[in-house]
């Protein structure tokens, strides 16, 4: 597949970091912070495909209602929770 998708959000009075998720390909490496305290969901997406000329993407697993990056919603199950 070549990359996928980490999707964040938060639970309610905590901020969503990295704009609610980022892309990683094969082989990257990303090292990120939260606050302490940080309440929220983690979840990668696979299979990830994004249309830009209508805006909306679509995933094999996880998949955010059509949207870029989660965006204060959760992945569709069988999204991975950790």
């Amino acid at each position: 597949m070549g990359h996928i998708s980490l999707e964040f959000l938060a639970t309610a009075g905590h901020l969503t970091p990295k704009d609610g998720g980022f892309h990683l390909f094969s082989g990257e490496e990303v090292v990120f912070e939260v606050p302490e305290r940080w309440s929220g969901r983690v979840w990668g997406r696979q299979g990830f495909c994004f249309d830009e000329e209508i805006g909306k993407s679509s995933c094999q697993t996880g998949d955010c209602a059509g949207l870029l990056h989660s965006q204060r919603i959760g992945g569709v199950p069988l999204a991975i929770i950790c």
